[in-house]
């Protein structure tokens, strides 16, 4: 579907979109790269207000680095 410069682009897109959380920009960039899952997951979050309680969601999808999710969780309202 996409070249690989285009792929590649897109994938940094989308960390860029998550790393400051910009959450309707970053479906669409899993949406064009066919990733369902996260696009699923995203539009849950969408209407998220505690940065805190997202940060934890999308270091849970991202990173799985248990001990930051787990301090996200615990600053969240």
């Amino acid at each position: 579907m996409y070249g690989d410069s285009a792929k590649q682009a897109l994938l940094q897109f989308e960390q860029t979109a998550l790393r400051i959380f910009d959450i309707s920009y970053a479906i669409r960039a899993f949406r064009l790269l066919g990733d369902a899952g996260m696009v699923g997951f995203l539009s849950h979050l969408q209407d998220c207000d505690d940065k805190s309680l997202l940060s934890g969601y999308l270091a849970l999808a991202q990173e799985g680095d248990k001990d930051k999710v787990q301090q996200q969780f615990f600053l969240s309202s």
